[in-house]
């Protein structure tokens, strides 16, 4: 499935540069060839067919480890929570805890209007 995938991107792209140099060209004769919609942005679409390439290549297993981990621990605290009837205290105590990073995470978009950073001040 890869190797198909890869080899109509490459025969779509061959195909339009093939076309373009097909009968050669002069001074004297107009080159007309199909247009892609991707004029002006090949950088763009250079940097969109590696992440392509780059996943396509990807061999390696997702590392479930650390999310599965963190997802158990917040189940089980809310299951916890739920059994010995502290849902609003455990409510209470998430919403102080994660405040400082919400905080943060506002000023930045605030700032920037890009709330993907979290991380910076």
């Amino acid at each position: 499935m890869r190797i198909v995938l890869i080899s109509l991107v490459i025969a779509s792209f061959l195909g339009s540069v093939g076309e373009l140099k097909a009968g050669g060209h002069s001074k004297d004769k107009k080159l007309v060839a199909p247009t892609s919609g991707y004029e002006g942005m090949e950088d763009q679409l250079a940097r969109a067919m590696n992440v392509v390439l780059m996943t396509l290549n990807e061999r390696s297993a997702y590392q479930h480890d650390i999310n599965d981990a963190l997802v158990k621990m917040i189940l089980t605290t809310i299951q916890f929570a739920k059994d010995n009837d502290m849902i609003d205290e455990l409510i209470a105590n998430e919403v102080e805890t994660t405040r400082p990073l919400l905080e943060r995470v506002r000023r930045n978009y605030l700032k920037t209007g890009n709330s993907i950073q979290p991380w910076s001040a």
